[in-house]
Parts: C-alpha cells; structure tokens; sequence
C-alpha cells in the first residue's frame, strides 16, 4: 500500500510540476510575440526617436567645438 501512495504522490508532484513548466512555456511564447508585435508597430516611433538623438548629437558636438574654440 505504502508503494501505491508513493507512486500517486510522485505522479502528482509530476502532473503538477509539467502544468507549471507548459504555464511557463506559454507565457515566453506570449510574451515575445506581444514583443515582436509592439516592436513592428512601434517602428516607426523608434526610428525617429533614434533621428532625433543623432540631430541632438550633432548639435551637442557643435557647441562644444565652439566652446572649445573660444577657450
């Protein structure tokens, strides 16, 4: 008897440590399609936000050439 209940209880432990790992599974899979899905939207957005640091740069580099010059 005291077989059996081993038995069950590891078949448990099992059944419920497989439902966790598939939860988990799912939920990456979930989660890097939402990524991928915001970041083909999102597009756009981040090419201009990396335009507008590029301009922003180039603006920072130039005042401190001009300050560099007045020294």
């Amino acid at each position: 008897m005291e077989n059996g209940n081993t038995f069950l209880e590891t078949l448990l432990i099992c059944n419920t440590l497989g439902t966790y790992f598939f939860a988990l599974v799912g939920f990456v899979i979930c989660a890097a399609l939402s990524d991928a899905i915001a970041i083909e939207r999102n597009g756009d957005f981040w090419l201009l936000y990396s335009y507008h640091l590029k301009m922003q740069n180039k603006e920072l580099s130039k005042t401190n050439l001009s300050e560099g010059e007045e020294k």
